[in-house]
C-alpha cells in the first residue's frame, strides 16, 4: 500500500470534516422484528481537521516557499451492532436431567450410568451450581441436535460495540539548495481499540479488553534517496 501525505502550501489553510450514521435513521431488521428485539446501537462518527502552511516565527524566521508544515487529526468513533449466537444449557441440563440424551452419563465414582441419566441433585457440586447460576437461560428457539437430546444456537446476545481510532500526522518539507532538493519528515501516530463482541452478558462472557496499537512512522528523503524508521 502507498500513502500520499500532504504537505503545507505556501498559504495557511485548513479544514474540518465529519461523516456519521445513527440508528434513529435506520430501520429495525427482518430478524430483530421476528424476535422483537429494538434496533440496537448503530453509530459511525468520523471526524478530524488538518491545517498546513509556511513555517513563519515572527522576528525570528519567515520559511515561505521554502519551509512548510501540515498537522492533520482524524478521528472515528463507532458502535457496531453484534449479536452473537451460542448454546446455553437449558433447565433440564441444568438440573441433572440427561434423559433426553443417547450418551450415558456415568457416576466418576462407581463408572456406572446413573439411573434415568440423571444426577442426583445431592451430586452437583456446590461451586458448579453457582456458576450455572451465573449463565442465562436461552432466549430463541434453536436447532434441534437428537443425539444429544438438546438444542444448539438457543441463545441471542443483541448489543453494540464501540470502537475507536484516533491518527494523528505532522509532516514538515524543507527546500533547500536553491530549489534544487526538498528534505521532508513525516511522524503518524496511530491508536486503535477494537473489544470483541460478548456471547452473553455476565462475568463468564468471553469479552476481551480494548486491543490498543500504536505505530510512530518517521520518513525523509534526501537527493532522491529515502529512509523509513518505523519505531
Amino acid at each position: 500500500m502507498n500513502a500520499v501525505v500532504a504537505s503545507g502550501t505556501a498559504e495557511y489553510r485548513g479544514a474540518l470534516y465529519e461523516t456519521f450514521r445513527n440508528e434513529a435513521l435506520n430501520a429495525n431488521g427482518y430478524f430483530n422484528n421476528a424476535r422483537r428485539v429494538q434496533r440496537p446501537r448503530d453509530r459511525y462518527n468520523q471526524f478530524g481537521g488538518k491545517v498546513g502552511g509556511p513555517v513563519r516565527i515572527p522576528k525570528l524566521y519567515d520559511g515561505r516557499n521554502r519551509s512548510f508544515f501540515f498537522v492533520n487529526y482524524e478521528g472515528l468513533r463507532i458502535a457496531n451492532p453484534a449479536a452473537p449466537v451460542s448454546t446455553l444449557p437449558d433447565e433440564r441440563f441444568r438440573a441433572g436431567d440427561f434423559s433426553g440424551s443417547r450418551i450415558a452419563v456415568r457416576d466418576p465414582l462407581t463408572q456406572m450410568a446413573f439411573p434415568g441419566n440423571r444426577i442426583p441433585a445431592n451430586r452437583i457440586d456446590p461451586a458448579a451450581r453457582k456458576i450455572l447460576g451465573l449463565v442465562p437461560l436461552p432466549n430463541t428457539t434453536g436447532t434441534a441436535d437428537t443425539a444429544n437430546g438438546r438444542e444448539l444456537n438457543n441463545y441471542v446476545n443483541p448489543q453494540s460495540v464501540d470502537e475507536f481510532i484516533d491518527n494523528y500526522t505532522g509532516r514538515f518539507d524543507q527546500v533547500a539548495l536553491e530549489g534544487r532538493s526538498r528534505f521532508f519528515a513525516r511522524v503518524t501516530h496511530y491508536n486503535q481499540g477494537r473489544p470483541a463482541a460478548a456471547l452473553m452478558p455476565g462475568p463468564l462472557n468471553n469479552e476481551r479488553g480494548p486491543e490498543t496499537q500504536v505505530f510512530l512512522v518517521c520518513q525523509s528523503v534526501r537527493f532522491d534517496s529515502h529512509v523509513i524508521c518505523p519505531v
